[in-house]
Formats: C-alpha cells, structure tokens, sequence
C-alpha cells in the first residue's frame, strides 16, 4: 500500500508521507491516521484489497491440481474463509 500511494500521491502528498513513514516507531495516533487517510485518498487500500483478493482466487485454483484430501479441503476452506472476511 505504501509503494501503491507514493506512486499516486501528488508530490506534496508523497514527501508527507515519506516524512512520516521515516519517523518510525514514533508516530502519533494523529500521525498514523494521517498515513492511513493519505492511503485511501489514493485507492492504495482498496487496490491492496484487490490485489489480495485475486491472489486468493489464484491460488485457490492451483488447488484443483491435488487430489482430494483433508490438506486440500483446508488449504480450499482457508481460502473461501478470507475471501468471504473481505466482505
């Protein structure tokens, strides 16, 4: 999400959050709200969202290669289970 939003963020928006991404451990609550409204300011969470969701979708069907198992069955229920988290 970072790398999303500095790629976005017009110049003043990037060198903010930079500026705050290198304060490290010692950001405010207020700070860290900052980052976070900068995020979805630029779709950065929702694209993250995205993106995990067809990860999810891609490797749940590398699955159909195993043979039915019980380690297949939860690889198959852990995958619909962060799929339907996301909802």
């Amino acid at each position: 999400m970072v790398f999303h939003c500095l790629e976005h963020a017009d110049p003043p928006d990037a060198e903010r959050l930079r500026d705050l991404l290198n304060l490290g451990l010692r950001k405010s609550p207020e700070q860290v709200q900052e980052i976070l409204a900068l995020m979805h300011r630029y779709g950065s969470v929702d694209y993250a969202r995205d993106l995990a969701r067809r990860l999810i979708l891609e490797a749940r069907s590398y699955l159909e290669a195993l043979p039915n198992s019980r380690a297949r069955a939860t690889f198959a229920s852990m995958a619909d289970y962060f799929l339907e988290r996301e909802s």
